[in-house]
Order: C-alpha cells, then sequence, then structure tokens
C-alpha cells in the first residue's frame, strides 16, 4: 500500500488552479465566479461556506455567499437558484445544505441538478456512470452538497 500525502496534493493542485487562473486573467478573461446559497445559521454550513471562500480566494476565483434567513421559503430559493442560473457572471454554485425543514431538500436538489451540469460528487444521490442525478429520497440532512457549473 503506498502512503499519499494528501496536502501536498491538494496544495500542489491549488496552485496549478491558481497558474490557470492567472493565465486566463492574462489573456484578457475573467476569472472564474461560484457562488454559493445558504439558508439559514448552521454553524457547520456556515464554517463549509466560509472555507469555500477561501479557498476560492486562495485560487483567484471570485466568489459570492447569498446568505438568506431561516425564515426563506421555497419559492424564495428557488428565484434565487434561477438568478444564479441566468446570471452571465456566475460559472457555478452551489446550495448548502443542510435546508430549513420547510424546504423539500430532494425537489431542490432535482430543481438545481435538472437547471445545470453535475460536477461535484455528491454522495447517495450521483448516479452510477455521471450524468445528471436525481434526488431519490430520503436524502439525510446530511447529504453532501449539490454543485453545478452552467452549461
Amino acid at each position: 500500500m503506498k502512503i499519499i500525502d494528501g496536502k501536498a496534493i491538494a496544495a500542489k493542485l491549488k496552485d496549478d488552479i491558481a497558474n490557470e487562473v492567472r493565465a486566463m486573467m492574462n489573456r484578457g478573461e475573467a476569472p472564474p465566479h461560484l457562488a454559493a446559497v445558504l439558508v439559514g445559521e448552521d454553524p457547520a454550513s456556515m464554517s463549509y461556506i466560509k472555507s469555500k471562500e477561501k479557498s476560492c480566494a486562495e485560487v483567484g476565483f471570485l466568489s459570492t455567499i447569498y446568505r438568506l434567513p431561516e425564515t426563506t421559503d421555497k419559492q424564495q430559493l428557488l428565484e434565487v437558484i434561477d438568478f444564479l442560473n441566468n446570471d452571465g457572471e456566475t460559472d457555478g454554485f452551489i446550495v448548502q445544505l443542510p435546508l430549513p425543514d420547510q424546504i423539500p431538500v430532494n425537489e431542490v436538489i432535482a430543481i438545481v441538478l435538472a437547471e445545470g451540469e453535475d460536477v461535484a460528487a455528491i454522495g447517495s444521490i450521483a448516479p452510477a456512470g455521471g450524468g445528471k442525478a436525481k434526488a431519490e429520497p430520503p436524502v439525510p440532512a446530511t447529504a453532501p452538497t449539490p454543485a453545478v457549473a452552467k452549461p
């Protein structure tokens, strides 16, 4: 069994991505812009989103966090998702789980994945062989966050 240095591999990947982003910008291209949608104030979710924001900054990506109150309903969240799907400045986004009880997680995951291209390993809701994913009830509140890149 070969032991690998995960931290060194991650650092190399980040460095490679940062170099690619700098090259894009030198060619006059905009850096990638990733967004995250956070509903409520779950401490673990807030920490995760903060780490994603930091990672984006480290490699030169733009990032935007959409912080919605715990009282957000399904329709309000879907309006934000629709905006992000149609925003020409945003290249991809995540909707951070868990969501508050009044928002049906499976429906939101299905809508997010139907609208975009699945780019994340999203655990139990990812189909074998890749491709579009759909949520299969029940998806636990601790399920990995769906991430999409816009076509």
